[in-house]
């Protein structure tokens, strides 16, 4: 990775460096200090145009005085000359053209650096040459210098330790700015582990790269021995904890140690048949395989009992232990439970081997074993409704349900409208008709036009009119009025009949007498006559007759004095009584009994009666009233 870092950078300042070319070269253009000097050829002491910056003479070794100085060549960036001149030409230098030689070499650049921003540092090239190739000292050098901006380069970097685990290089550049920094965990090296003797053990550690020092610290690794049963605690309850063991050894440290837990036991085994009364199951240890071994008692649940039918009356009872599997068998009778009535065969007609509706059936079960007995019996009907139910416009429906199993047969019929229709008044010009059906509560209803009977018949609407009705079966009836018409002058009007003057009075046809052994007669207290004529009507007189063998005494006869059997009378009414002996006579009330229109009057009577021999039961007297009206017409 630091070799492609290290290449992208160099080859990024090349390419800038082609770029700012003309930059350096006016940088040197404007910087340089040329002091123009006459220099002479030794052999024709021709002066020669050199220019550049003149350093004075110098001695050599062999005591001759040269004359010389550096001057940039055209190519000042890379070349300068020195030109040099012996005046006593002591000295022959080498050369072609004049004594004076030129001897040109490249600058002998040192850099020094300067940070610019983030990305460009500043370098400044300084000649340092004192040519002392041809033993030439003590010169101060070319002295030309140059600046150049060049892009910052990755030259070196410094670790330094940020954490007990990691450590950051700083990738710098010459001039000291650091370019780029990384996060690395530390490269240690490791010291010898000791025992801490508290279950742990340490070891010292250096990283190479930075230099940081620390200290390891960890539980021992141990390498372990097979587990071994140990022992078995047990408590003050009698509950018991079992351990097994081993024995450790660190692998780092070496020391040693035992371990101790509990066992870590399976589940027990499934129990399996130990003998006739007991089952047994075991468990281990998964760590140790340390074995425990428990017995019981077989557990028989009647939850878990298989019943098998014999066929003759009884079945097996087959009683498996709940845990372990061990079976013991008994024969025994059925235990039947009678069932409920449930319905028999199918509703298809077409199926004839199941199909019945008589018939239901139950089964009587045996709760052990299942074994079934079956009955049938006929069902025992009765209507669920005790009418009819509407089921639409044309028909009704009936259930007939078995009161033991709840089988229910539905039956469904037509209407019957055999019940006389009724009618109600709808409109002026319509009634409906309607139809009762004679098994459920439907009604059809349907509207008709009135139908009006023609009537000649008239009756009495009041006393001076009467009326004709027209009517339609439905009530509605057209009414009209006339006044009473008598042509035949037979007091009755010719259209209704109706009396226009009418005579009518109700008398009693029968009027009861009681006599009681004391000789008491009792007469009711309800006998009236009414008068229904249409005026007030009079009772004039009263003419009483004796019947079957009786005669007619006075009221005021006392019947204590008379014969038994004598078949005597004594008659009173309404304050009037008889006064003679005899068959006939008449009660007069002289205009004194007045009866009102339309109203009645209590008859009052009362009887004096000879005694009897024996009881009776006949008719003793006829009454016939005489009755008028109140004043003539």
């Amino acid at each position: 990775m630091k070799t492609r870092k290290f290449t992208k950078v160099i080859s990024f300042i090349v390419a800038f460096s082609i770029v700012l070319g003309s930059t350096v070269l006016t940088s040197i253009k404007s910087n340089a200090a040329v002091t123009p000097v006459e220099t002479q050829c030794v052999r024709c002491n021709e002066t020669l145009e050199w220019s550049g910056p003149f350093l004075g003479s110098v001695p050599t070794p062999d005591d001759c005085t040269l004359e010389g100085a550096y001057i940039a060549s055209s190519n000042r960036d890379e070349y300068h000359y020195y030109i040099i001149k012996c005046p006593d030409y002591r000295v022959t230098l080498i050369g072609t053209g004049h004594d004076n030689y030129p001897a040109s070499e490249k600058h002998n650049y040192t850099q020094t650096y300067t940070p610019y921003d983030n990305i460009n540092h500043t370098t400044t090239y300084t000649c340092t040459s004192n040519n002392a190739a041809y033993n030439i000292v003590g010169t101060a050098g070319c002295g030309y210098s140059k600046n150049v901006l060049e892009e910052h380069y990755v030259n070196y970097g410094t670790t330094v330790s940020i954490s007990d685990t990691q450590h950051k290089i700083n990738n710098h550049c010459i001039c000291g700015e650091i370019l780029s920094s990384y996060t690395y965990s530390h490269s240690f090296s490791y010291g010898k582990w000791t025992d801490n003797s508290n279950g742990t053990c340490s070891r010292t550690k250096s990283c190479s790269s930075c230099g940081y020092n620390g200290i390891e610290t960890k539980s021992h690794s141990n390498t372990n021995g097979q587990w071994e049963y140990y022992f078995t605690e047990v408590d003050t309850d009698y509950s018991y904890q079992e351990y097994h063991k081993r024995d450790t050894t660190c692998s780092n440290c070496g020391s040693t140690g035992m371990d101790f837990e509990l066992h870590t036991f399976t589940e027990f085994s499934d129990w399996s048949s130990y003998s006739d009364t007991r089952h047994k199951r075991s468990k281990y240890c998964t760590v140790c395989n340390y074995t425990v071994n428990h017995t019981d008692y077989h557990h028989f649940l009647e939850s878990d009992y298989i019943y098998e039918d014999n066929g003759d009356g009884t079945h097996t009872v087959i009683k498996p232990c709940a845990e372990c599997g061990y079976t013991t068998t008994e024969t025994v009778e059925h235990n039947h439970i009678t069932g409920e009535w449930f319905k028999y065969g199918t509703e298809n007609p077409y199926d004839d081997e199941y199909y019945h509706t008589e018939y239901h059936q139950r089964d009587n079960v045996c709760s052990e074993c299942g074994n079934v007995i079956s009955e049938h019996a006929e069902h025992e009907w009765y209507w669920e409704t005790e009418t009819w139910v509407y089921q639409s416009e044309t028909r009704h429906t009936r259930t007939k349900r078995c009161k033991d199993c709840g089988y229910g047969w539905i039956y469904g019929d037509y209407h019957h409208f055999t019940t006389s229709p009724y009618y109600e008044q709808h409109s002026e010009d319509e009634h409906t008709k309607i139809n009762p059906c004679d098994e459920c509560d439907y009604e059809k209803e349907t509207l008709e036009a009135h139908s009006f009977t023609a009537s000649t018949v008239y009756t009495q609407f009041s006393e001076s009119q009467h009326q004709v009705t027209q009517s339609c079966i439905c009530g509605e009836k057209h009414i009209s009025y006339a006044d009473h018409v008598d042509k035949n002058s037979d007091c009755y009007c010719d259209k209704c009949g109706y009396l226009m003057t009418k005579f009518s009075v109700t008398v009693p046809t029968t009027m009861a007498l009681t006599m009681g052994t004391d000789g008491e007669v009792y007469a009711p207290s309800d006998v009236v006559i009414v008068n229904n004529s249409t005026a007030a009507v009079l009772v004039k007189k009263a003419d009483i007759n004796s019947r079957n063998g009786w005669n007619i005494v006075p009221y005021s006869t006392n019947m204590a004095n008379e014969k038994v059997d004598s078949k005597k009378i004594g008659f009173k009414m309404n304050g009037i009584q008889t006064d003679s002996v005899g068959t006939t006579e008449s009660l007069s009330y002289n205009d004194s009994w007045i009866i009102e229109k339309d109203k009645s009057s209590s008859v009052v009577y009362d009887a004096v009666v000879s005694a009897t021999s024996t009881p009776i039961d006949e008719q003793v007297i006829e009454i016939v009233y005489i009755v008028d009206w109140k004043t003539n017409y």
